[in-house]
């Protein structure tokens, strides 16, 4: 019996239904205020409102057992998943951070259940064409919106990869391959409908000239891919007039000049000159970041391979079999860039296994088990394949995860209908499920949005000089215990350092806060399972403020992970400030040996050989050295000053000057050495063009 009344009942599902158009604004959704703009916002927002949805459906459900759906092929393969991966995250490294993720990426296994949730409130409510056609059409404009975003990005500098509002070029990549997908669909759909047909195919050349200045090579060989796979399977009906086919042919074929053309002029000036050009002709994977990820992934696998290591444990296993070759690249690295892998890394054979059963669901239903016409079954076809294409070079992300848990919403809208065998349960388990939701949306949900928005006041706070403001208001984050606390441990450090050195606060006091920091941070860098990134902030705060402890720290920071060059650039920099400079030289070469092939190893070591007056070997080692890693490092010409080398001073203000002929310090430091030198009218030329730079720089803001 039905204890709602009808119109309260239709309200409610009304609510739900506009709830997803809320989540298809999320990629709009930045907010400065809050630490990583681009993620904590819109995963806040996401997660509340499935949260209200999922409230609001199970009341609706206990009203009118009919709310319940069905448990089509795709739902099915999502709840194997979640319990597999659920299994690995208890078993693995740091089952509270599988869990519960971190702030920068918000993921783990809450993001998985938040999903699944919202695909099957999805399956229970939206379920005629009708309103998956409204909330198509939707999304389209809000992908507009991020195009045109991105376009102003790139009328700003034009030589830029955009990201838009989704903060990551490839990000932005995949969203736009999968609504081309979507206008496609669309166009070929409504193909008489010129009102449609044409907007359609103008939205789909501005998604591809926003998608080329994305520089994805995946996303482009992902669209490639799966229009080719449409193109095949909508050739074969003979029920399409024949100018929608010319059409077809005609755009296929375009793709196919412009690809052979990338790759036939490749080695030409124009392409080489071109960023985005020159990326996509760019594929040498054997010399990525990308090929040594996956290889310390792979004997991550080896080790354990039948349930994997748990959910966000990746930067764990890379301190762990770190690959010296990545010394060049970012020092910190949480994903493989490999959406198979990184799924193998966390779930073990059993865990990527569980994620292909995702797709083979998804086509199972599409193909095999519901009532889909040929367009549906091309261009949905289509858009799954280059989205796994595109996940073979790049992670999932929280609007990825959208679209693609929108997808199996999608493909399981005919097999929804619900069966009284499993009413009962299901309600079992959604009231539980419910109580789980509701402390998220009362307790988690605040928690974590104080810890974003107070990590960032702490920064500005720090970064504006109020260097104790700063402190107190970190250690108001902190006493909130909870996810995230690795970020505020960071910047826990840097802000103490920005006191430490201060000059507005009295010694004792001063001191008074560097000792609970290095208590707070000793704790935290040690406590089990250890991080090379936990102990790096603990061990400089030691070298920086000189504590007779850092020699320790420092071998147990190098016995996680021996040949990390960070560490030894942290220990290096000591003894230089210290103008150790043969102990400084001795740690280079060590550096230096574990990987030759290093460039920033190699500046490191060349630098410490022209301190310690060593300048055949350091002029050896510079030798063929890119300027991008020595040019912009003051030391260097420090060292040439104490030498007498006036010549050489001169030489590498140039060459930092021709590396980034825009910034304003080289051509001040040359032009006050010019000064020193007796040198006045070259000491004018570069002072006037630097004050040039800084006029322009000023008129910027």
């Amino acid at each position: 019996m039905n204890f709602i009344p009808e119109k309260i009942e239709k309200l409610l599902s009304q609510l739900i239904y506009a709830g997803f158009f809320v989540l298809l604004l999320t990629p709009l959704l930045v907010s400065l205020n809050l630490y990583y703009p681009f993620v904590t916002y819109r995963t806040l927002i996401f997660r509340s409102v499935v949260e209200v949805q999922f409230l609001i459906w199970f009341i609706l459900a206990l009203n009118n057992k009919k709310m319940i759906p069905g448990f089509s092929w795709p739902l099915k393969s999502v709840l194997l998943f979640i319990a597999l991966i659920g299994l690995s995250d208890l078993q693995g490294i740091d089952p509270l951070k599988s869990y519960w993720g971190n702030l920068e990426r918000m993921e783990g296994f809450v993001s998985l259940l938040h999903l699944s949730a919202m695909m099957f409130v999805g399956m229970s409510l939206i379920k005629t064409k009708k309103q998956w056609v409204a909330g198509g059409l939707f999304s389209l404009v809000t992908a507009l919106t991020v195009c045109l975003l991105g376009f102003k990005e790139l009328h700003l500098d034009p030589h830029i990869l955009i990201q838009s509002s989704l903060g990551n070029s490839g990000y932005l990549a995949i969203y736009l391959v999968i609504h081309i997908f979507i206008a496609g669909f669309f166009a070929v759909s409504e193909y008489k409908n010129k009102k449609i047909f044409f907007p359609s195919i103008a939205i789909i050349l501005i998604f591809i000239v926003a998608l080329y200045n994305t520089g994805s090579r995946g996303s482009f060989l992902g669209l490639l891919s799966g229009a080719v796979v449409a193109f095949i399977i909508l050739s074969v009906d003979q029920q399409k007039k024949k100018n929608l086919k010319i059409s077809l042919i005609t755009m296929f074929v375009i793709i196919l000049i412009f690809a052979g053309s990338l790759w036939r002029f490749k080695d030409t000036k124009f392409v080489k000159e071109s960023h985005t050009l020159s990326r996509l002709t760019n594929v040498d994977i054997t010399s990525s970041t990308r090929f040594y990820l996956w290889g310390i992934a792979f004997k991550a696998i080896k080790e354990k391979p039948l349930l994997g290591w748990g959910q966000e444990n990746f930067d764990y296993l890379y301190d762990h079999y770190y690959d010296a070759r990545l010394g060049d690249v970012e020092p910190w690295f949480d994903r493989t860039h490999n959406v198979m892998i990184d799924w193998s890394v966390a779930g073990g054979i059993i865990g990527v296994l569980a994620y292909l059963s995702l797709f083979a669901a998804a086509f199972y239903s599409l193909w095999r088990c519901g009532h889909f016409t040929k367009t549906e079954q091309a261009f949905f076809t289509g858009m799954m394949i280059a989205y796994f294409i595109h996940n073979l070079f790049m992670f999932d992300y929280l609007i990825s995860y959208i679209l693609f848990f929108l997808m199996l919403t999608y493909v399981s809208r005919e097999q929804s209908d619900s069966t009284k065998s499993h009413k009962f349960p299901v309600l079992i388990a959604s009231f539980i499920f419910t109580l789980y939701m509701g402390y998220n949306l009362f307790f988690f949900n605040p928690s974590a949005f104080k810890m974003a928005e107070g990590i960032t006041r702490s920064l500005n706070l720090n970064h504006s000089g109020q260097n104790e403001a700063a402190y107190e208001s970190i250690k108001e984050v902190l006493a909130l215990n909870f996810s995230g606390t690795l970020e505020a441990n960071d910047q826990l450090g840097e802000i103490m350092f920005s006191l430490y050195n201060s000059g507005n606060i009295e010694t004792a006091h001063k001191k008074d806060f560097l000792n609970e920091t290095l208590v707070r941070l000793k704790e935290s860098s040690f406590e089990k399972p250890q991080s090379v990134k936990k102990a790096y902030v603990y061990l400089n705060l030691l070298v920086q403020t000189n504590d007779p402890h850092s020699e320790e720290v420092f071998s147990k920071v190098l016995a996680l992970s021996p040949k990390r060059q960070l560490t030894y650039l942290v220990k290096i920099q000591k003894n230089i400030r210290e103008e150790n400079f043969s102990e400084a030289m001795k740690l280079a070469q060590v550096n230096y040996m574990n990987e030759t092939r290093s460039r920033a190893a190699q500046s490191v070591y060349s630098l410490s050989a022209l301190l310690n007056n060593d300048l055949i070997l350091s002029d050896k080692l510079l030798t063929g050295l890119p300027l991008e890693f020595y040019a912009e490092n003051n030391q260097f010409i420090e060292g040439y000053k104490k030498r007498g080398l006036s010549e050489r001073v001169i030489e590498h203000y140039k060459k930092w000057i021709s590396l980034n002929p825009k910034e304003i310090a080289p051509h001040t430091g040359l032009g006050l050495y010019y000064q020193s030198q007796g040198k006045t009218e070259e000491a004018a030329l570069e002072l006037n063009l630097a004050q040039q730079l800084t006029q322009k720089k000023l008129l910027r803001f």
